[in-house]
């Protein structure tokens, strides 16, 4: 099924199609995402099942502010300082995970977060204290969706719901491991992250 973003019903759809469990791509401030709820290990099996996605590979979650953050993850203060500079915006994070809150999601101990500068989007997330398992609209190693014509094909009804906002011109988020104090660049995109 695929809604328009403006039309009137889009978050409502979205939020029933996302809180039974499903699967919906939806667009951010960078990319199409693939999402599905946080806490549901079926909706994590499904979100690496269609982009043939290795168990060990991580997911993202997108969150809608800061405070939710600390339910996922560690946050030393410097960290979040440099995150402060950051947020929301095209940045992930890959954190120490709080177990099992991060759940599998995680991979050795860490989870990645992102807060993305969409206010739909982020409107959608704070009904959704759980958060969002995503990853890119695409098939592994392909070019990321930039508009939902592109994930239609790609996916058909492997998904249940693909919310259209039209042509996405960003690029994907810059990946920031953050680990004793240090930050290591995992994959540079627009976001430059300043120490």
């Amino acid at each position: 099924m695929l809604i328009n973003l403006a039309a009137a019903d889009a978050a409502e759809k979205t939020l029933s199609v996302l809180q039974r469990g499903g699967i919906v791509a939806v667009p951010t401030d960078t990319v199409y995402g693939l999402c599905g709820r946080a806490d549901s290990a079926v909706a994590l099996a499904r979100l690496r099942q269609i982009k043939s996605r290795e168990p060990e590979k991580p997911l993202q979650i997108l969150l809608a502010d800061f405070a939710a953050v600390k339910k996922f993850a560690v946050v030393e203060p410097s960290v979040a300082e440099i995150l402060a500079r950051h947020w929301p915006g095209a940045l992930t994070a890959i954190l120490p995970a709080i177990i099992p809150s991060a759940g599998a999601a995680t991979a050795d101990n860490t989870v990645g977060i992102r807060l993305p500068d969409f206010p739909w989007l982020q409107a959608l997330l704070r009904k959704l204290p759980y958060g969002l398992a995503a990853t890119s609209a695409n098939r592994h190693g392909a070019p990321p969706a930039r508009v939902a014509a592109d994930i239609a094909a790609t996916f058909g009804d492997e998904i249940d719901l693909i919310v259209d906002g039209g042509e996405l011109t960003g690029a994907a988020s810059t990946v920031a491991l953050f680990t004793g104090g240090g930050v290591k660049i995992l994959r540079q995109g627009e976001v430059r992250v300043q120490r």
